[in-house]
């Protein structure tokens, strides 16, 4: 397997009654296989992106192995920081089809 990203992104969590993401499953991608995954928190994979220059996909398991998803990217909306797959102005967090832990 060629290595996708930095880490893959395998499952998330939302604050309760927000739109915001408040923690995150994150797999490193060694560029063979997706180690283990960790807890981490939405602010440590916004800094890995924007201060470490750290790169994240979504990665879903199917029939046992992961397969690919889209690019994380963090948008700032009217000062704001939202984790998503998209580029859009909506004020949310979207990570696609990320399932909950």
């Amino acid at each position: 397997m060629a290595k996708w990203a930095d880490y893959g992104i395998s499952h998330k969590r939302f604050a309760s009654g927000t739109k915001h993401i408040s923690h995150l499953f994150v797999h490193e991608d060694t560029g063979e296989a997706f180690r283990e995954g960790s807890t981490w928190t939405r602010q440590d994979v916004i800094t890995a992106i924007e201060v470490n220059q750290k790169t994240f996909i979504t990665i879903l398991k199917r029939d046992g192995k992961w397969t690919r998803g889209a690019s994380v990217n963090v948008i700032t909306i009217e000062g704001v920081k939202y984790l998503r797959t998209d580029r859009n102005n909506t004020k949310a967090d979207n990570l696609d089809e990320l399932p909950d832990f």
